[in-house]
């Protein structure tokens, strides 16, 4: 998370904050005709549609880490990542190379595809933040996978500050189509 996006002080801000975000993100994609949202066309070679599920992965993974915490059991590989096992040298990967994968397992979805799953785990993100109580969305070390922190801190840099994250480059594209 950037100096820019302040930690969330309340769930109710928290859970506002994430909707007004990912709407205005929502917006800025829905302004890039889908033939080219599938063109490589953003710096990194990737696509406005890869994008979305490089974004999707994210929320996901963090709802299912939530989820999980919550029910008092370890997420699985299915609901973090959507397959049933990962290769073994995969807790070694750094964030370069887990987007790596993340773009290889997604790079075959349509657009429509794509869009529908950024849906689905935004969705899943929210259900699962309303599941959890201010406390423990406050509570340093409430979940294991924050650590020290706490979900305030922690969800944020899962979704809208990593909306910010590509939020220039998504502008580029978009500001061609003006």
């Amino acid at each position: 998370m950037t100096e820019s996006t302040p930690i969330p002080a309340t769930k109710e801000e928290l859970l506002h904050r994430l909707r007004e975000e990912r709407l205005n993100f929502d917006n800025l994609v829905a302004t890039v005709p889908e033939v080219v949202a599938i063109e490589p066309n953003l710096p990194d070679g990737s696509s406005v549609k890869d994008l979305l599920a490089h974004i999707a992965a994210y929320e996901r993974w963090t709802a299912a880490q939530m989820r999980a915490a919550q029910e008092g059991r370890a997420p699985t590989d299915m609901e973090l990542y959507g397959r049933e096992s990962l290769p073994p040298e995969a807790h070694e990967w750094d964030l370069e190379q887990i987007n790596a994968a993340i773009h290889e397992q997604y790079k075959d979805l349509s657009y429509a595809e794509a869009r529908e799953f950024a849906g689905t785990a935004f969705n899943e993100l929210l259900d699962a933040i309303e599941a959890t109580s201010e406390d423990d969305l406050l509570r340093s070390g409430a979940q294991d996978w924050v650590r020290e922190s706490n979900l305030m801190a922690a969800i944020p840099g899962q979704s809208y500050a990593h909306y910010a994250m590509h939020l220039d480059d998504l502008k580029t594209v978009a500001g061609r189509m003006a």
